[in-house]
């Protein structure tokens, strides 16, 4: 039907998703094929009808026509509003109560939301559920202002705690039940066979003369990625990039007389892991004298990845959430400038090929300034297009994907439904975007046009009428 294209079927299509009979199981796999269907013709957008029956089927007494429901409204038109009204995280069943959350990132950052969601969060249902609660933990980023909110409400002495707890980096953390491992090599040949995260610490000695100095440490390669402390302070980090050469500065003040601690968090992501270098590679050098740092380390894994072990044994989702996102965040993505340009706070989110935030809003024919931000480990780049020209743009640069001269043209096709664009910014590298509004009123979509990225990577920008002044 959906092949063939006509809506002549409509009528018997609804009467299908209206059906409210289940089996024994509880099921009622009609309504759900035709609500499929009806999304499969776009009758949403062409039928008024549709947009009733769809939204009707979101109190259908067969989950499973209600996760359909979810599903297809979330594509367009979803609101704070419908999941409201219809009570729908609060689902009594667990995979449509999952759909709704999910949903949660198809809509703009809400306070509301947010806070509802760490209440979610505090529930030992979600906790102990591994789908429920990895999905509160990833649609909290999209409405991250109102779920910190709410947890620092909950937990007024977060700040203090937090203050004083020690950590793997922190020279006076007690390490003596850690495992012991030699370095250099992979922690695979070490018999440690696991990806994840894992965290090596080394005592040394130092004479007084080395206390203060400029110094230089070398940890030979590093897979895969690495953050590197002496003495609780960081030195260097490399994120991605398993055959580069790990040599950092020590700046002065760090080093100081007897015992200093390295402390080197590791992250492997698969296949060999660790510090698999030279002997000679393994050093600290200070006043011209190099010091190794070959031989016994100890270690400790932190995180395993694949591992049955919930992320949030030990914590909880909004702890875990607060600890890595918390004072890393700026609440207030949109500002206004010395200037008078309205500003705008972008990022890329690290390994999910999506920007932070799905929509913002300006007014029409006022400057806008856009801090774009990518600390991924790819390239990204930030189009703004004409209204509804997403499709068109996003084919050409399927094709300027296979264009030699794509990557000068900065993947960003000519065409004039691309109002403005930055060039490709490179991992852990800003680039300011600035311009003035359409004046005319509508949604502007953007997206990021690197080889495979615009179907996901996109969102809108909403111009609104000038507010008077």
């Amino acid at each position: 039907l959906v092949e063939r294209g006509n809506l002549d079927v409509l009528s018997k299509l609804f009467d299908l998703a209206s059906n409210q009979t289940v089996n024994e199981f509880g099921d009622n796999y009609a309504a759900i094929h035709a609500l499929w269907t009806i999304d499969g013709l776009g009758a949403i957008s062409k039928d008024d009808q549709a947009q009733a029956v769809v939204e009707k089927a979101l109190t259908h007494p067969s989950a499973g026509v209600r996760k359909a429901a979810i599903q297809i409204l979330s594509k367009s038109g979803w609101s704070e509003e419908l999941i409201t009204k219809y009570k729908l995280l609060n689902d009594e069943d667990a995979n449509t109560r999952l759909a709704a959350i999910v949903s949660l990132i198809e809509i703009a950052p809400s306070e509301s939301l947010g806070a509802t969601l760490y209440q979610i969060s505090t529930e030992e249902s979600v906790k102990n559920d591994e789908w429920l609660s990895k999905a509160v933990y990833a649609v909290a980023h999209q409405h991250r202002k109102g779920f910190l909110n709410a947890f620092l409400t909950a937990n007024p002495e977060y700040n203090k705690l937090k203050a004083t707890e020690l950590k793997r980096e922190q020279s006076t953390l007690n390490d003596d039940n850690w495992k012991e491992m030699p370095l250099p090599q992979y922690i695979e040949t070490a018999g440690l066979k696991i990806d994840g995260v894992i965290w090596f610490r080394k005592t040394i000695e130092l004479p007084a003369s080395a206390a203060g100095k400029n110094a230089t440490i070398s940890l030979g390669n590093v897979d895969d990625s690495d953050i590197t402390y002496i003495n609780g302070i960081k030195v260097g980090s490399i994120e991605k990039k398993y055959n580069d050469k790990r040599v950092y500065q020590i700046s002065t003040g760090v080093l100081k007389a007897g015992k200093n601690v390295i402390a080197i968090r590791v992250e492997d992501t698969g296949g060999g892991g660790g510090l698999p270098g030279k002997p000679e590679e393994l050093f600290l050098q200070v006043s011209g004298k190099k010091i190794s740092l070959a031989g016994s380390w100890k270690y400790d894994v932190e995180m395993e990845y694949g591992s049955r072990k919930s992320i949030f044994d030990g914590t909880t989702i909004g702890k875990l959430f607060a600890d890595n996102n918390l004072n890393k965040v700026d609440l207030s993505e949109v500002s206004t400038s010395a200037s008078g340009a309205t500003v705008i706070k972008l990022k890329v989110i690290k390994n999910e090929m999506k920007y932070d935030l799905r929509e913002f809003t300006v007014e029409a024919g006022k400057p806008v300034e856009i801090i774009f931000e990518n600390p991924d480990f790819m390239q990204h780049n930030l189009l703004i297009l004409q209204i509804g020209a997403l499709q068109t743009v996003g084919k050409a640069a399927d094709k300027l994907a296979s264009d030699p001269n794509g990557a000068e043209k900065q993947y960003v096709p000519s065409l004039p439904e691309v109002l403005f664009a930055t060039k490709l910014v490179n991992p852990q590298q800003t680039e300011t975007l600035r311009f003035v509004a359409p004046a005319k009123v509508g949604d502007y979509p953007f997206v990021c046009t690197f080889p495979g990225h615009w179907s996901i990577m996109n969102g809108t920008m909403n111009v609104v009428a000038s507010k008077p002044l």
